[in-house]
């Protein structure tokens, strides 16, 4: 009985060191890719992030802007205040002043109408 042998070619072959320390040094490359792509990531986001921060802050600078010139609730207790003064006041005048002119307007009418009815 004749044992055939493999055909085995010992060139495809490498050592266990070779063969870890390529693993190693691919592992290394892949990782170091790894962490500048995470960086790159990182510094885009940073950046998109400020941009609306700062748009944000313009926004809240308008908000306050225009809260600035709102009226504040002492100013518009004030104002009303003084056109309810005012109001009384219109209130307080004499209606027999209005009801006399009404009656010296009445009866100058009625001597012209009488004058232009004759």
């Amino acid at each position: 009985m004749e044992i055939k042998k493999k055909n085995t070619n010992w060139d495809n072959f490498v050592s266990l060191r070779e063969y870890l320390e390529r693993r190693i040094s691919d592992l290394e490359s892949k990782i170091d890719l790894t962490f500048k792509l995470n960086k790159i990531a990182i510094d885009k986001a940073e950046v998109k992030m400020n941009e609306r921060l700062e748009s944000m802050n313009e926004f809240r600078n308008a908000l306050k802007d225009q809260t600035n010139k709102y009226t504040t609730r002492l100013e518009t207790d004030i104002v009303l205040e003084k056109i309810n003064d005012l109001k009384d006041q219109m209130n307080k005048r004499p209606t027999w002043l209005m009801t006399f002119v009404f009656l010296i307007l009445s009866f100058l009418l009625g001597i012209v109408a009488t004058y232009i009815l004759k």
